[in-house]
């Protein structure tokens, strides 16, 4: 599916930010939620331990569910949109802190912010591991850049 099709952009302190379409997100979230609920129950956790196991295991199945598809697309264009996206939340996060926000962008900010920051990071984390990016998506899958 191109990549245009699975997001939306979020308005938010005036700019523009990439996020997943919400019916895209829901399937990802259910296909997780089962995978971690058939080894974790539902249920409140207090060992630290086991609560780190979790997050563990949470972060194992998103990079699993994700590699194949982040092996397609994998670029340095990509990595450019990426970090310029990671840049854009630095500017909202610090717009926020400082109160700058109007409240209906704070709110938003507040539910969507910090777990688009760790998403986009882990995003360009992974693409800075690989070895060598080409210019562009590989022939073949620049369709799923297109926008």
């Amino acid at each position: 599916m191109p990549l245009s099709l699975m997001l939306n952009a979020m308005p938010i302190g005036g700019v523009d930010l990439f996020t997943p379409r919400i019916a895209v997100a829901r399937d990802i979230d259910k296909q997780i939620h089962k995978v971690v609920v058939d080894r974790f129950p539902v249920g409140d956790y207090t060992d630290g331990v086991r609560i780190n196991a979790i997050f563990k295991f949470l972060t194992e199945q998103y990079a699993t569910l994700f590699q194949p598809a982040l092996d397609a697309v994998a670029s340095m264009t990509l990595l450019g949109l990426a970090l310029g996206q990671y840049d854009l939340t630095a500017s909202v996060e610090k717009r926020f802190k400082d109160h700058t926000l109007s409240e209906d962008d704070a709110a938003l900010w507040r539910k969507r912010g910090p777990m688009l920051r760790r998403a986009i990071k882990w995003l360009c984390e992974s693409l800075a591991r690989y070895s060598s990016l080409p210019d562009d998506p590989a022939s073949g899958n620049s369709a799923a850049l297109s926008m």
